[in-house]
């Protein structure tokens, strides 16, 4: 076997002979190889709030639940399938009333299903296949919908409940939730997907709308932060029929695919997007990467899809403008216009205007005025801006389009800015060890008081990380942009996330704020600073950082990771070494 020089940050690493045979041994998993029963994944659920209890009763449900409201329909079948559509729809636009939004609404549902992933192995609702794991439901409480499944120590609980569109502000929109919940006394690694065919009344292949990417009509996947926070889609701005919108940034995927239906139906986890097919009869997917969740742990995700919220102005250029109809000061957002020429000429030289109030700023690098390429007879496009929220009260926002050869359309929507409130509540921030060497592992504690503001949707915890420091936390649902780390998917309990310090002595000073369940906000309390200091790590602390199971011991996979540390500069080779033999010691 070849060793190849590999580089990092341009420059050569040495590799020494002593860490490439401990390398080799534990890759070659050989006599002194321990057993793990843990797959690895890079993210570890500690056991947080007492995790909901799943019952037997009662018994499997035999027949199609529904639940609806004035706007919209929503049906699961016994196998956990969905489906939705609308009711009233829209009361702006008479068109979207009884339309479906998923094939096949108001039938029995079987194109639109969920996949969770266990332990490597996929589990999903279409036809039977989960049937013999199924404990409870379809049921309806509260109008909620619930199935309940329990596959070994994994409790699955899917929600699905009519909820507020964030671009209509009416409660024409369905939210998908999924929660997966380990019954046992060991981790077990667990991810989920949702399935979702999507349909406008009778057209079956409407194009996606992503802000800032424009129409999707071919297969394309998003991964990561990358991953829109919406797409709407539509049948035409001239004369629509219906608006639909699928939201995103609740629980944030790690990957989103839109693609041919049939495509996703077959494979219920593993796809490879086929780039430049276009996907006819469309079908969209969003994805939560399967996490280690410890005994007592649980996670939970969502996603919504249903009517969008369209401000629609005719003309030779017909606009639509589209964004939310309620933000809290200091929220940034996006304001989208949609644009079709419904002339039988071409039209040349198209700019986009945007008038916005003074309560109202374009952010760092954005534009009022944009243009748009020539648009042919019936031909679309799309632009969008990125405004922040710096006053309060209801802000008109207009948008203007025109050619040169062609007469200028404006439409106007308004959003409505809440002021920021301090919240009644607290968040206290502990950190253990407060002063830590070099390259070794800190552990971050948040702390809410009292719970009562801290156990509804809309909590969550921003930290602005030290730079130099890296980020190996623990919780679900983070959303990071640069150095700054937003918790979304937490309860009522503690935060717990660990951080590796530099090779930089020094006091690095970390902040956060908060924003309560009543959308209140305030400042992270507690300790404010991380000291670095020293060279190297020592026993204890290094297995605190790679000890991802808790339980005292290193893994194979652990010592593993410690020797790519290793090789990539994170840690320095007698750190490594260190990890290896507490590994072949136990």
């Amino acid at each position: 076997m070849s060793i190849k020089k590999s580089v990092y940050g341009g420059c050569p690493i040495r590799i020494e002979f002593g860490i490439i045979t401990l390398a080799l041994l534990l890759l070659a998993g050989g006599a002194y190889a321990a057993s793990s029963t843990t797959q690895s994944t890079g993210v570890s659920i500690a056991a947080a709030e007492p995790a909901p209890t799943v019952t037997a009763t009662p018994p499997p449900g035999t027949d199609i639940v529904q639940v609806t409201n004035s706007y919209i329909g929503i049906v699961v079948a016994p196998p956990g399938t969905y489906v939705m559509g609308t009711t009233g729809g829209d009361p702006n636009l008479t068109t979207s009333a009884n339309k479906a939004l998923l094939y096949g609404y108001p039938a029995t549902p079987w194109t639109s299903y969920l996949t969770v992933r266990i332990d490597g192995t996929d589990y999903y609702t279409k036809v039977t296949s989960m049937d013999a794991y199924r404990v409870s439901g379809p049921i309806s409480s509260d109008n909620v919908i619930y199935t309940v499944w329990r596959i070994g120590d994994i409790g699955i609980i899917q929600k699905i409940l009519p909820t507020n569109s964030s671009t209509t502000g009416r409660e024409d929109t369905a939210l998908f939730k999924v929660s997966l919940v380990n019954y046992g006394s060991v981790a077990h690694s667990a991810g989920a997907r949702f399935l979702f065919d999507t349909m406008l009344g009778s057209n079956d292949a409407a194009p996606f709308k992503v802000p800032g990417v424009g129409d999707v009509t071919t297969e394309r996947e998003f991964n990561g932060s990358d991953v829109p926070a919406y797409f709407q889609a539509f049948d035409s701005l001239s004369s629509p029929t219906i608006f639909s919108q699928g939201t995103l940034s609740i629980s944030p995927p790690n990957r989103f695919i839109m693609a041919n239906w049939r495509h996703l139906y077959d494979a219920p986890w593993n796809y490879s997007v086929q780039w430049g097919v276009r996907n006819g009869d469309s079908a969209f997917a969003v994805y939560w990467n399967p996490v280690v969740i410890q005994p007592g742990g649980n996670v939970e995700y969502s996603t919504a899809y249903g009517l969008g919220g369209v401000t629609v102005s005719p003309g030779i250029l017909s606009l639509g403008i589209s964004s939310p109809t309620n933000v809290t000061s200091g929220d940034a957002f996006t304001i989208t216009a949609y644009i079709q020429n419904t002339a039988t000429m071409e039209v040349m030289n198209i700019s986009s205007s945007l008038v916005i109030p003074s309560g109202l700023v374009l952010v760092p690098g954005e534009t009022s005025v944009k243009h748009v390429e020539d648009l042919a007879p019936g031909a679309q496009a799309q632009v969008s801006w990125n405004v922040q929220a710096a006053g309060t009260g209801a802000m008109n926002v207009t948008v203007s389009v025109s050619g040169s050869n062609v007469p200028a359309t404006s439409a106007s929507r308004i959003v409505n800015v809440a002021s920021v409130q301090p919240s009644n509540g607290s968040v206290t921030r502990s950190i253990s060890p407060s002063t830590v060497q070099q390259g070794n592992v800190v552990n971050i504690t948040l702390i809410p008081s009292p719970s009562t503001v801290f156990n509804q949707p809309g909590y969550q915890v921003t930290e602005v990380i030290p730079q130099g420091f890296t980020f190996i936390g623990t919780a679900v649902g983070v959303i990071h942009a640069g150095n700054l780390y937003t918790f979304t998917q937490i309860g009522s309990g503690e935060i717990d996330y660990s951080l590796t310090a530099p090779l930089t002595n020094g006091t690095y000073p970390i902040s956060g704020t908060f924003k309560d369940d009543l959308g209140n906000t305030g400042v992270v309390s507690g300790t404010a600073s991380i000291n670095v200091t020293g060279t190297s790590g020592t026993g204890g602390d290094l297995l605190t950082r790679y000890d991802s199971n808790h339980d005292g011991r290193i893994e194979r996979n652990e010592a593993i990771q410690a020797v790519t540390d290793y090789f990539a500069g994170i840690i320095i080779r007698l750190d490594a070494i260190t990890v290896v033999t507490m590994y072949f010691t136990g």
